[in-house]
């Protein structure tokens, strides 16, 4: 575990959930043993706020996940040993609960079993290298740059509702495509490959800024719209 360095409570950072920013205030109640607000403070505090069971979350801070589902020791732990500081961004990535987990609450035995099934998914490894396919997801990243850039260049020429319309669309389906993206390249292990490593935290950096050029521009956008 990192060094501990305490943050001045309370603390206030955003949650990216898709296209939403939301808000996030966290402070320990009076009757909080705990010393520093932790992960599962942070888990806790998400569900209220999106109503994604913590056993559905995987929270992500620079390309780190803060915690694995079936490690509950990972849940104890000070967020402030990740870094994490007033202002700073989290992203939350979200498993969907099948019908039958939706009627009726999975019992924690069942909970454990469904996230090692889905550990186990993630891990299986295909024919092509570690390497290989964080290369390949880096590839379409770039794609995903290079029409960005196109529709910014596009956004700024046009002014007839319609095509401003088509441009925000344009610009909505590029987010979705960056967080599927996003959520790929989450997939991929590489915790004991420190090249991979390195080049995943890259990747995801890359779609961060994209993600945040794609929000920014659907938000002008209809800022434009609304004064058509």
């Amino acid at each position: 575990m990192a060094n501990i360095k305490e943050e001045p409570l309370p603390l206030d950072i955003i949650l990216v959930f898709g296209q939403k920013k939301i808000p996030i205030h966290l402070d320990l109640s009076s009757d909080d043993e705990s010393k520093f607000i932790t992960v599962e403070h942070l888990s806790n505090k998400v569900y209220k706020e999106t109503k994604v069971e913590p056993s559905c979350q995987k929270l992500i801070y620079k390309g780190k996940a803060l915690f694995k589902t079936d490690d509950t020791n990972s849940l104890k732990e000070p967020i402030s040993a990740f870094g994490i500081h007033n202002g700073d961004r989290i992203m939350l990535l979200a498993r969907k609960l099948e019908p039958a987990d939706a009627a009726e609450k999975p019992s924690q035995a069942k909970k454990k079993k469904d996230s090692e099934v889905i550990d186990q998914q993630l891990n299986e490894v295909d024919n092509t290298t570690l390497q290989q396919r964080l290369e390949d997801v880096q590839s379409e990243v770039e794609k995903i740059c290079l029409r960005c850039d196109e529709l910014v260049k596009d956004s700024r020429r046009i002014s007839e509702s319609l095509a401003l319309k088509s441009c925000k669309r344009s610009f909505v389906l590029l987010h979705e495509d960056s967080m599927k993206l996003l959520e790929r390249v989450d997939a991929i292990h590489s915790s004991n490959n420190e090249e991979a490593r390195k080049l995943k935290k890259s990747i995801v950096g890359s779609l961060q800024v994209q993600l945040d050029i794609c929000e920014k521009e659907i938000g002008d956008l209809s800022q434009k719209l609304l004064d058509d």
